[in-house]
């Protein structure tokens, strides 16, 4: 009888509000006439009765690249994308994972309905910058690569002389700051978007699965690394919004420099210095569903 009721129940809320019934996700909650389904990790969107839904999808950062290199570049940003669903349907739900050192971002996916790219490792030693979502930051003496999706910034140009130093990479609202010759410094990664300018019911008080760190800015470039390669300091590129920063040392023979992991969804890795530190990780990226309550 349980099992029967529980049918009834379904097919009554359908036919009354005619709208979605769907279980699944990491958190699950109605915000003002919202309903909403966060998916921070792999999961699946189980649809009991069908109708349009809109996705707010993000690719995973790109990671940053060793030895004086780019910023990871951040993840494709698909805002509130409208689908349809079918009743008695599961939707596979993939969210990307971060780019470790010098790796690219993971695609995130709604089954085959929809595919955010994730976003371009920054390049590494010399080596050429990806593309991705927004494209990872060059390498010293490279050009680096645009971004291919939605939403997305193409990374900063890498610098080969005084200093060694990589470009920032690419945002989801604005691109990857090239090398700053004149102050030694590594390219500035360029800025993400507020989860809230998508969908004002996204601020991070509403949801568990948010943090100030981790919602208030999204998809955001990683730093350039750098290293002057004389007596004075090249200085690390900071990450747009909540990107990593790269890092910087001097002379070559200084201990290597570390870029920093980006800490918001979809966000690049910082670049490394000199010699040979590790670079940032990026950060994994963010389904959410909502639908009318």
């Amino acid at each position: 009888m349980t099992g029967i009721h529980q049918l009834l129940m379904t097919n009554f809320a359908a036919a009354a509000g005619g709208g979605v019934v769907a279980t699944g996700g990491n958190e699950v909650k109605t915000v003002g006439s919202f309903k909403y389904h966060v998916f921070t990790g792999n999961g699946t969107l189980n649809v009991s009765a069908g109708g349009t839904i809109n996705v707010i999808s993000i690719g995973g950062g790109g990671g940053g690249g060793i030895d004086a290199s780019g910023g990871g570049g951040a993840g494709e940003v698909d805002i509130l994308t409208e689908l349809t669903v079918s009743a008695e349907t599961a939707y596979t739900i993939v969210v990307g994972a971060g780019g470790v050192s010098s790796g690219r971002g993971g695609t995130s996916e709604v089954s085959s309905l929809l595919t955010t790219l994730g976003g371009g490792n920054g390049a590494g030693n010399n080596g050429v910058s990806t593309t991705g979502g927004s494209g990872g930051g060059a390498s010293y003496n490279k050009a680096a690569s645009a971004g291919n999706g939605a939403n997305t910034g193409r990374g900063g140009d890498g610098y080969g002389g005084t200093p060694y130093a990589g470009g920032g990479g690419g945002g989801a609202s604005s691109i990857g700051g090239n090398v700053n010759v004149a102050a030694r410094k590594g390219g500035t990664g360029g800025e993400g978007l507020a989860l809230t300018a998508m969908d004002t019911n996204l601020a991070f008080a509403n949801f568990t699965s948010f943090s100030e760190a981790n919602s208030g800015i999204v998809a955001s470039g990683g730093g350039g690394g750098s290293n002057d390669g004389s007596s004075v300091g090249g200085d690390p590129g900071t990450g747009g919004g909540q990107g990593g920063s790269g890092s910087g040392n001097a002379p070559r023979s200084s201990p290597h420099g570390y870029g920093g992991d980006a800490a918001s969804f979809g966000s690049g890795g910082g670049g490394s210095g000199w010699p040979g530190g590790a670079a940032g990780d990026g950060k994994s990226g963010l389904v959410i569903i909502r639908y009318a309550a």
